[in-house]
């Protein structure tokens, strides 16, 4: 009790809000596109493997043992384009409350994203996977969920605070480039055209484009396209909204459209996305 009250403000106790497993031939065939939590704080172990991972528009190299902290309202997530084979496990947490940090956040927004568990690679990987057994039944074992996902933090906390380092300098650095990815970032569910950014930002069409290629390696609208799909991809794994919804929300102009640049990306459709989580999360949960 003393170590918390340390650490986490009175009055607020975190929550357990989801979990799940991502095999390693899974992980090597469909990228997890950029996506964020509005208000939920996302840790990402790497058990097996090595890859590489986006947090806050920068790249890190990840490896067995490694924690991904992805603080509340942080993009993070992986491109297509990378070569990857991780056995990771995610839990997602809410209510966190720390002392000195905005609510669910773990690292301050400039501190290295990546904590590396060193000794304690096994025993965290342990909890993680138990986390994501015991999540089966949330409701009935909430207490112990939380309980050890409090048990996680803790030791992230201190394990971070042995070896601080400052986050090294990412894409973002023209201010234009910047500011029209912060556009994108900020209206994706809204129709959206390269004209249409270009008239609010006051940006030609052919400038626009340039820039923000040259800074990022790809179009404005193939950026678009892969954030709307970062965001389908947490509807699919978290919710049982129907595909066509979903389709919808994100301004595609019907299901058959949604499922060609969904597979375009990820490497299958929609629906055999959905499926292929609830079978990882099923397997690992020993459910029948």
């Amino acid at each position: 009790m003393n170590e918390m009250n340390r650490y986490f403000r009175s009055g607020q106790l975190l929550r357990l809000t989801m979990t799940h497993i991502i095999t390693a031939s899974h992980s090597a065939e469909h990228a997890r596109l950029a996506h964020l939590h509005e208000n939920e704080l996302e840790l990402f172990y790497v058990a097996q493997g090595s890859g590489e991972y986006m947090v806050g528009g920068s790249a890190y190299q990840v490896q067995r043992g490694d924690m991904v902290v992805c603080n509340a309202g942080v993009l993070h997530g992986e491109e297509p384009s990378t070569r990857r084979r991780i056995l990771s496990y995610c839990i997602s947490l809410t209510d966190v409350a720390i002392i000195g940090l905005p609510d669910n956040q773990l690292l301050e927004p400039d501190a290295y994203p990546v904590v590396s568990c060193g000794m304690l690679t096994r025993p965290i990987g342990e909890i993680m996977r138990m986390l994501t057994m015991l999540s089966g039944d949330l409701q009935a074992l909430s207490v112990i969920c939380d309980s050890l996902s409090c048990g996680v933090l803790l030791m992230m906390m201190e394990i971070a605070n042995s070896h601080i380092r400052c986050q090294p300098l990412g894409p973002g650095s023209d201010v234009v480039a910047r500011r029209i990815r912060e556009y994108i970032d900020r209206h994706y569910n809204e129709p959206m055209s390269l004209a249409q950014i270009g008239e609010t930002l006051h940006i030609s069409e052919s400038y626009l484009s340039h820039v923000f290629k040259k800074e990022y390696g790809e179009s404005p609208m193939q950026y678009l396209c892969k954030r709307r799909l970062g965001e389908a991809q947490s509807l699919l794994i978290d919710t049982d909204l129907p595909i066509g919804d979903i389709a919808d929300r994100f301004c595609y102009s019907g299901v058959s459209h949604f499922n060609t640049a969904f597979k375009k990306y990820v490497g299958m459709t929609p629906g055999s996305y959905r499926r292929s989580f609830q079978t990882m999360d099923a397997e690992e949960r020993g459910d029948e």
